[in-house]
């Protein structure tokens, strides 16, 4: 594979970077002034031509190939070449060494040693693998595409392939956004009949290069098909991957017990980070007809299993998404349900929960009720205390002025009157 660095955007759809790649007469005749470019070979009109540095590593000779930089543009590629393809390195200052594949090839000139190299090169496109490309793809066919070709070993087989599969006459600037993106043959060979078979029909090009840089692979196409996620498109199957919706999430959902779950469903779960377990969870706290959008409200505001194991802990029936949710929106204290439940307090409903943790009523009043000699005050009577700010700091002060065994709905007139500060 080979790596690019670009520094402005250009080659058509792909918008990939442009080098400018200078004329190089590389015959002595043609400085003639009256020769006509129609004599002029292929690889003569439009050099693509740079600086190398080369490293031997095992079997493998890996270069890093830099065009000359130009007010447009400059580039950087990177490929490593097996032993096949060629005999061996030189040895030596001014070395020559010919490195040719299908699509042309690559020249490299320089200093050589045992461990690699660097100097210049110049790329030579190939005539014949040129004419084919005219006759089968659309769009000017330019040298420095053919490099990229050169590079992901594109050759006519896999022009080919992509025929077979109904890809006739493909842009060129398309052709050579598959290859800079790694769909290579191998790739081709795996992902498009999976595609096929998941019930996806000629996806544009464009589309295929989407998926791959997205991560939509054969493997997860077909966990989908495992899992009975059918009848999606490219789009949705981006998103998807955008929104890691993973194989193993979308199990434990399904695990959940979550009824009447979809593909727009299980997007919003990931996208709001909604936790299977906690799904699991209130179920088996006796939250009855949950739905998705239930699910999602009660993961944006943070319902967390701290509450739910409080909810049950205190015997808390009948409840709603709605009513949980109120609950963490409100920030409803677990350790108040918890400190009920140890005071005694049996009739306790989300509604009342919601209307004390509103009006702040909270363990310490609670307790120093309690400290007083009023127990298991009624929650209604304490949200009600608490609104007129009867607290038991104020009991007590009112106590020091001489008001002492007062029932609390008297406290709380003293307090309403401002008979007591």
């Amino acid at each position: 594979m080979f790596s690019l660095i670009y520094k402005r955007i250009r080659l058509g759809f792909f918008c990939l970077l442009i080098p400018v790649f200078g004329l190089s007469l590389m015959n002595a005749k043609l400085q003639n002034p009256e020769t006509k470019p129609a004599q002029q070979s292929v690889a003569a009109s439009a050099v693509v031509e740079g600086k190398w540095d080369g490293k031997l590593k095992g079997s493998e000779f890996c270069v890093e190939f830099r065009s000359a930089p130009t007010k447009n543009s400059n580039w950087q590629m990177q490929e490593c070449f097996s032993s096949e393809e060629f005999a061996r390195l030189p040895s030596g200052n001014n070395q020559k060494l010919r490195i040719p594949r299908e699509a042309g090839t690559m020249e490299l000139e320089g200093d050589f040693n045992s461990r690699g190299g660097k100097g210049t090169f110049v790329f030579l496109p190939d005539a014949d693998f040129r004419k084919f490309l005219n006759q089968e793809t659309t769009g000017e066919v330019e040298d420095k595409q053919i490099v990229f070709l050169y590079m992901a070993r594109v050759g006519r087989e896999y022009m080919n392939y992509l025929g077979r599969n109904g890809y006739d006459q493909p842009a060129m600037d398309e052709v050579v956004g598959l290859t800079i993106h790694g769909l290579d043959y191998n790739y081709l060979q795996d992902f498009l009949p999976a595609v096929k078979a998941y019930g996806i029909n000629k996806i544009p090009l464009k589309g295929l290069v989407r998926m791959k840089i997205h991560n939509v692979s054969s493997n997860y196409i077909q966990s989908l098909v495992d899992l009975r996620v059918t009848g999606l498109d490219v789009d949705q199957l981006v998103r998807a991957r955008i929104h890691n919706v993973e194989p193993d999430y979308i199990q434990a959902i399904y695990d959940s017990g979550l009824k009447d779950v979809n593909f727009e469903d299980l997007v919003r779960f990931s996208i709001h980070h909604v936790d299977p377990d906690l799904v699991t969870r209130l179920a088996g706290a006796g939250i009855k007809g949950m739905n998705a959008d239930q699910v999602v409200n009660a993961s944006i505001h943070h319902v967390n299993m701290d509450l739910i194991d409080a909810v049950q802990s205190v015997g808390l029936t009948n409840l709603s998404m709605e009513d949980i949710t109120k609950m963490s929106i409100h920030h409803t204290d677990p350790e108040l349900l918890r400190t009920l439940k140890e005071l005694g307090y049996e009739e306790i409903s989300a509604d009342l929960l919601i209307r004390a943790t509103i009006h702040n009523v909270d363990l310490e009043m609670i307790r120093g009720l309690d400290k007083l000699g009023y127990k298991q005050v009624p929650l209604d009577e304490l949200v009600a205390l608490s609104i007129h700010h009867v607290t038991p700091a104020f009991i007590r002060r009112a106590n020091e002025k001489g008001y002492k065994n007062l029932s609390l709905d008297e406290y709380k007139r003293l307090k309403i009157h401002n008979m007591v500060n």
